[in-house]
């Protein structure tokens, strides 16, 4: 296989794509050297250059000095489909240089064989003041994308802070102060956001949370105001309130928000049922209420459109889920194409680090399809760890429809 970059006067030849951690290397090295006189290749000979003198500099002073630290991330993936053929997806490469109480990074990540994010990092505490900064570029394409910073300091129990956001274009640009607060039961926070350009208000949000301890329960009020609409929304959400605790060993809870606009009132009640059953204690019956949606709220009924539990014995987890509305599908299953699911989750040991694991799933259509049981796709994933520092991830996917069939393989590398 051949890769090439047209922007490198050299073309760096990959023989095999899973070398392509080694070749990319090789086309840093010659990114440096002579070539093109093209502004849009002298870029990207200086985005690759940055990434390889990060690199060499974190491992310099890691060396040098006892109090920093290098570190890094790599993941390479593979993928084999009937229509792609065998095509590189992806390949992520992080960098972390820790110096006392000051972290930088960097972020590079190629999808297929397309430079399309670079970013760069940098965080830590100077003093009271803690910082976050990042800037982030598209190779490809040489464009800036966005430079974000943030500046947070805690005075007289608030917790204040400051956020800049800068991109193109310009009018996207805006300016937030935050800040936050808690005391024994209550606990406050807010946000004022101005555009930069041109520079104007353009919205603020308050809200606070009361913690009703009697109940076991919280209460969260929220108001959002905005330059062009005034008073935009509010909202009123009441979480986890138990209505019963043992009724045949079930308990059971509700959690209702109610949204305000200038338009209308909209009130989502949702009850949560938890049995505490022997031979499945780890399941969940999802229901909500039906409202009338004319006059004064009223509830009409009460809806169970699923159910989803599991089971776990020693190294092994059965899990199932099912969704009696279609609407509730991508709720219940995280499909939104299939009704039913069946998984299984076995934990596999291996020689360090974190134990492994291999999951399987069914997914199962509501209506019939011509095939066993109604199966719709089946997927597969195993990761293990051979080596220390090494991780080897192998996702299968088999479906009644087409695509039939894909195969990723993807390799974790951390130092």
């Amino acid at each position: 296989m051949e890769v090439t970059f047209p922007c490198l006067k050299r073309q760096g030849q990959i023989t095999d794509v899973l070398t392509l951690s080694a070749g990319l290397m090789n086309l840093m090295t010659l990114a440096m050297t002579k070539g093109s006189t093209n502004p849009r290749c002298r870029r990207l000979r200086v985005l690759l250059a940055i990434i390889v003198a990060i690199a060499l500099i974190g491992g310099l002073s890691s060396f040098l000095f006892a109090d920093t630290v290098f570190s890094g991330f790599s993941e390479f993936k593979l993928g084999i489909s009937p229509s792609e053929g065998i095509a590189v997806e992806s390949l992520l490469l992080t960098m972390f240089l820790e110096i006392d109480a000051v972290t930088f990074s960097t972020r590079a990540v190629f999808e297929g064989l397309s430079f399309s994010t670079f970013q760069a990092r940098g965080m830590g505490d100077l003093g009271e003041i803690s910082f976050n900064s990042v800037i982030s570029w598209t190779p490809s394409e040489l464009e800036f994308d966005f430079w974000q910073t943030s500046l947070s300091v805690d005075l007289f129990g608030l917790e204040l802070r400051d956020v800049l956001y800068l991109t193109t274009p310009q009018t996207s640009s805006y300016n937030q102060l935050s800040w936050a607060g808690s005391g024994d039961i209550i606990s406050t926070r807010g946000t004022w956001e101005f555009d930069l350009s041109p520079l104007a208000f353009s919205a603020v949000n308050a809200c606070a949370t009361f913690d009703w301890l009697e109940c076991d329960t919280s209460v969260t009020g929220c108001v959002t105001f905005e330059a062009e609409e005034g008073f935009s929304v509010a909202t009123i959400s009441l979480k986890d309130y138990v209505l019963f605790e043992d009724v045949m060993g079930v308990s059971g809870s509700l959690s209702v928000t109610v949204l305000y606009t200038i338009e209308e009132k909209l009130v989502t009640p949702r009850l949560n049922l938890t049995p505490d059953w022997f031979v499945c204690s780890e399941i969940d019956i999802l229901a909500e209420f039906d409202i009338s949606s004319s006059g004064a709220p009223t509830v009409d009924s009460a809806l169970i459109y699923g159910v989803k539990g599991g089971f776990t014995s020693g190294s092994v987890t059965a899990r199932f889920a099912e969704s009696f509305s279609e609407s509730k599908n991508s709720t219940v299953t995280g499909k939104a194409d299939y009704f039913e699911r069946l998984g299984l989750s076995v934990d596999i040991p291996g020689c360090c680090g974190p134990p492994g694991s291999l999951d399987f799933d069914a997914y199962f259509e509501r209506v019939p399809s011509g095939s066993l049981f109604s199966w719709g796709l089946m997927t597969m994933s195993a990761q293990i760890h051979l080596i220390e520092g090494v991780s080897f991830v192998l996702d299968l996917q088999f479906a009644k429809d087409e695509p039939k069939w894909a195969i990723s393989f993807s390799t974790k590398i951390f130092w």
